[in-house]
């Protein structure tokens, strides 16, 4: 596998992980509606905000912290495994906060905070998006690492 075929298969990842948020939004959307806010629930409601800090400060913990730990690896090969799984471990964050605060919109409480988390969720983790140049950056590797690849 060519550094390229890396790229654009983390790439995939990257979207495959955020369509499946997008996808469920819109499907509980036509299948189930915005039900009316019948009831009130027993904590404040701006503690939605505080959960926006989690996919946003949350991924990006992670994110640099495999980042750093891939730097430290000798081989290309192992810097790119560490960087996916950090990239992936990253997005699970910021997906599991927004698929979340989706099923409580939809099913418990649609308060307009929530899609406010829901859309930090979402901006997280479109920044979150690889791309050749972001990876040789963060990874300090330069073009002979990279043509050097099997």
């Amino acid at each position: 596998m060519s550094f390229s075929q890396f790229v654009r298969s983390t790439r995939m990842i990257h979207l495959a992980i955020i369509m499946g948020a997008c996808m469920m939004f819109i499907v509980f959307y036509f299948v189930i509606g915005i039900k009316e806010n019948n009831g009130q629930l027993p904590f404040p409601e701006t503690i939605f905000v505080a959960l926006a800090l989690i996919p946003w400060f949350g991924s990006r913990i992670i994110y640099r912290s495999q980042i750093r730990k891939a730097i430290n690896e000798t081989d290309t090969w192992s810097k790119l495994a560490v960087y996916r799984t950090g990239l992936i471990m990253a997005l699970a964050v910021s997906e599991g906060i927004t698929l979340m605060c989706i099923v409580i919109y939809f099913f418990l409480f649609p308060a307009t905070t929530l899609l406010f988390v829901i859309g930090v969720g979402m901006v997280s983790m479109f920044s979150l998006m690889p791309s050749e140049r972001k990876i040789m950056t963060e990874l300090n590797l330069n073009g002979k690492d990279v043509k050097n690849l099997p």
